[in-house]
């Protein structure tokens, strides 16, 4: 690495490799930001890419769903469903739809069958990325009621389509960076049971990475081992990493544990929804990203206006945390915005 100082945005994935550089060098670092962190221990330590990658999702689905509830069916498709008074029961109703699609896999079309992992895997898809909830919507409540299956199937193909890798490298770039190894299964129940715990409803859809990496025959030909333990690295200047409240793959307790190895680093909570805080960027977070003041206090306060359509205007603490709907709805975001220092 060159020796002139450097800065870094670090976005899911790319967290990592930042946090990774960053204890690497720390001297180094001019300015880091980490959005959508993952748990840089849990990657290299533990299977999976982060046995705590699902802390937040169950929470996430059930804020939609409160969101849904509250849109109405004009703007959400799901509050039309019998039994949609509360989460609770809306809840019920999907996975009620979601058993007996497992029980009974429906053909739709020539090339697609509808089956309780693409019925899963959807909400999943639609909670990760939030960019349009109420044409998923549509389709989900088409699956629950059995009509339309060829489009529902054919949206959940596209939207997989687009973030699906083509290759192996998630594998070989993952399980070559871990350290652990074991040829039994009692060696990886004690991840696959926790990522179960963290997540009731998605718990199943991380289980195949876990369990592909334990028996991985190589080794990437350099592996970071210097750890992450609290306290331990003092970069150039402090980093700053972002999280968003109902983050289902990227969790907001993964940037507080990374925030607790940097020392004088500052996490940034935006209640918003998705993975990373730019599916509702905003000028507040683009302004704390850029502005020199940023890395060095979060004790001013400052009134800032949200790029995306806003909600309400608020005074927070510096940095700023912005507040947004899920697209489509136009409803104000649950809770109030905040900011831990």
């Amino acid at each position: 690495m060159p020796k002139a100082n450097r800065g870094i945005p670090g976005f899911s994935y790319g967290s990592l490799l930042g946090a990774t550089v960053a204890a690497m060098f720390p001297s180094r670092m001019d300015r880091v930001v980490l959005d959508g962190v993952v748990n840089a221990h849990n990657y290299y330590h533990r299977f999976g890419i982060d046995v705590d990658q699902l802390l937040s999702a169950d929470a996430a689905f059930r804020a939609v769903l409160a969101q849904c509830i509250e849109a109405g069916p004009a703007r959400c498709a799901l509050a039309s469903l019998d039994n949609a008074a509360t989460v609770a029961d809306l809840e019920a109703t999907l996975w009620r739809a979601v058993d007996r699609y497992r029980k009974g896999p429906v053909a739709a079309g020539t090339i697609d069958v509808v089956d309780a992992h693409l019925f899963r895997e959807l909400l999943f898809i639609t909670i990760k990325y939030p960019t349009n909830v109420a044409v998923a919507a549509q389709h989900i409540r088409n699956l629950v009621a059995g009509t339309n299956l060829t489009e529902a199937a054919a949206y959940h193909r596209a939207l997989s389509e687009g973030i699906a890798m083509p290759d192996d490298s998630l594998y070989g770039i993952s399980c070559s960076d871990k350290f652990p190894r074991t040829d039994s299964l009692a060696g990886i129940l004690p991840d696959l049971e926790r990522m179960l715990e963290t997540s009731e409803l998605f718990g199943s859809q991380i289980g195949s990475i876990a369990a592909v990496c334990p028996s991985w025959p190589w080794a990437a030909k350099e592996r970071y081992d210097g750890g992450f333990a609290p306290g331990s690295i003092k970069t150039k200047t402090p980093i700053l990493l972002f999280g968003n409240t109902y983050d289902p793959v990227t969790p907001l307790p993964s940037a507080r544990n990374m925030s607790a190895a940097f020392e004088g680093s500052v996490v940034v909570e935006q209640h918003g929804f998705g993975v990373s805080s730019f599916f509702f960027f905003s000028f507040s977070i683009f302004s704390l990203i850029f502005s020199p003041t940023t890395f060095r206090s979060c004790s001013k306060k400052r009134k800032k206006k949200p790029f995306h359509e806003p909600i309400k205007e608020q005074t927070e603490l510096t940095p700023m945390v912005a507040c947004y709907h899920l697209s489509g709805f136009g409803l104000h975001c649950p809770g109030a915005a905040g900011v831990l220092c």
